[in-house]
C-alpha cells in the first residue's frame, strides 16, 4: 500500500510508545500534552479530518470545546477523564457532532483520537449546552 503508516505493538508496550516522535501540543486549550500526528486531511479552510496519538502528561487538562463533527477516542494507556466519566485503557468513545466536553488526566494517559472536523474552544463555559 502506498504511503501507509504502520505502528506495531502499541498496546501494553511502553517502549513502542516512548519511541514515537512526540511533539509538544498546546493548541485547542491543552496543557501538559504531546502529539504524534498520524494524518492531517484538513484543507486550506481548516476543514476536514485529522488523526493523532495524544500523550497527556500527569495533570494534563483541556478546556471545554465543541465538536462540530464526530470524534473517536481509544485509550491505549492510563485513564482519560471527560464529562462522561473516567475512561481506562481499552475504552472506545465516539462523540457525536455537537458534543461538548473538557478533558483531564491526573496520572497521564495515551490515546488515539480521530477528529472529523477541528474543535471549537469555548471561552464562556457558563452557558454550556
Amino acid at each position: 500500500m502506498k504511503n501507509s503508516k504502520i505502528l506495531s505493538n502499541l498496546i501494553g508496550n511502553q517502549d513502542a510508545l516512548d519511541n514515537l516522535n512526540w511533539q509538544p501540543h498546546s493548541s485547542d486549550g491543552r496543557s501538559n500534552a504531546d502529539i504524534f500526528e498520524l494524518y492531517d486531511g484538513r484543507n486550506n479552510n481548516n476543514e476536514g479530518p485529522k488523526a493523532a496519538l495524544m500523550r497527556y502528561r500527569p495533570g494534563a487538562t483541556v478546556k471545554p470545546h465543541l465538536h462540530p463533527g464526530y470524534e473517536l477516542i481509544f485509550v491505549l494507556k492510563g485513564t482519560l477523564i471527560n464529562d462522561t466519566g473516567e475512561h481506562p485503557e481499552g475504552t472506545l468513545e465516539v462523540c457525536p457532532p455537537g458534543s461538548i466536553h473538557s478533558l483531564s488526566s491526573p496520572d497521564g494517559c495515551i490515546f488515539l483520537v480521530v477528529w472529523e472536523q477541528p474543535v471549537e474552544v469555548l471561552e464562556d463555559t457558563h452557558n454550556r449546552v
